[in-house]
């Protein structure tokens, strides 16, 4: 049976995880359409922060294997859940119905820098576009867990390595451990989490 590690070195592997994903979260990039086609603007996903505080990692090992799974996992409470699942895991299809105008705005008064300078007419306009686009071609999963992330989070992983003391680094598992860790991260939300290691 699957066992959810607390207290461990791993914990602190985990802990390390989740700041280098809050970071990339925070960096603007340019996002997917649901075909994996880049588009041509880029900005911020986690603008606000709300969506990163509420992620957590959690580090699962299988005693059977011998094994260990790092898990971001995000909350099953709206909006949480739903951003999870379009920018995490399977994106948003599309010709499905475009969100309501009203979140349309609201994101790009966030997201597209000198969008609130706007007429009340071109904010419309932008507002009808980004819809139609949305219902077109869908919204992509988030690019954020490619192998240049995954090498990002080991060459860090690694400075932060060099920068423990001896009676620190022997809490921790082995490197070669952490980087197999690493390239094998999954997303998931919550309760799925607690349904693979509660069996």
């Amino acid at each position: 049976m699957a066992v959810i590690l607390e207290g461990t070195g791993w914990n602190r592997v985990g802990d390390f995880l989740l700041e280098e994903v809050r970071r990339k979260l925070g960096q603007s990039t340019r996002r997917r359409d649901y075909y994996g086609a880049y588009k041509d603007t880029s900005y911020r996903f986690n603008d606000t922060g709300r969506f990163s505080e509420n992620l957590q990692v959690q580090t699962i090992w299988f005693p059977e294997a011998d094994t260990i799974q790092l898990v971001l996992t995000y909350p099953d409470q709206k909006p949480y859940s739903v951003q999870g699942k379009i920018y995490f895991e399977t994106g948003r299809r599309p010709d499905l119905r475009a969100p309501r105008p009203e979140i349309i705005d609201a994101w790009a008064r966030r997201k597209i820098p000198g969008f609130s300078e706007k007429s009340e007419q071109e904010q419309k306009t932008a507002v009808y576009l980004i819809s139609m686009s949305i219902k077109k071609k869908g919204i992509g999963t988030y690019p954020i867990f490619d192998p240049g992330f995954t090498a990002e989070i080991e060459n860090n992983y690694q400075e932060w390595f060099n920068g423990l003391s001896d009676d620190q680094i022997t809490r921790l598992p082995g490197i070669e451990k952490v980087f197999d860790a690493f390239q094998r991260l999954i997303v998931l939300d919550k309760p799925t989490t607690l349904s693979i290691t509660t069996r």
